[in-house]
């Protein structure tokens, strides 16, 4: 294989196209992975978070953790429900930091994949009586979401 690669030389106009099949044994399913970070301003204990998630989170074929970076963290499921019970069942947070998670794609690169907002529920107390309308809950949600 040395021998192959001694006369490799890709110029910067020269580009490198691989073929994939669909069905390449050797291509991990994507379909069941999050990448993830937290919104943290001190390091996160990477073995006790990776325990805590799985006790919270009990997924009934299991899953694997690993820290593909810095403050990067690749989550992978073995059955479809137990990555969407995380994904509908979140937010999520671990020593008080929220944790953002989004899905890995085909062909994007785990750097690329933007980790920069999460969905909250908000709950709302004391609205008049009559008020408890759907039209009346989607003029406040029209005023009030958006990234903060």
């Amino acid at each position: 294989m040395e021998a192959n690669l001694e006369n490799l030389n890709l110029g910067e106009e020269e580009v490198l196209n691989f073929e994939l099949e669909e069905n390449d044994t050797e291509q991990d399913d994507v379909t069941l992975c999050l990448v993830g970070r937290f919104v943290h301003d001190r390091p996160i204990r990477f073995n006790i978070m990776k325990v805590r998630l799985a006790e919270v989170w009990r997924p009934v074929k299991g899953m694997s953790v690993k820290e593909a970076s810095q403050g990067l963290y690749l989550f992978k499921f073995f059955h479809p429900l137990d990555i969407e019970a995380v994904i509908k069942g979140g937010p999520w947070t671990f020593d008080n930091f929220t944790l953002i998670v989004e899905r890995l794609k085909v062909g994007v690169a785990l750097y690329d994949i933007p980790l920069l907002h999460v969905n909250f529920w908000v709950q709302i107390h004391n609205v008049p009586v009559g008020m408890m309308i759907e039209k009346v809950g989607k003029v406040y949600e029209g005023q009030s979401s958006g990234r903060c």
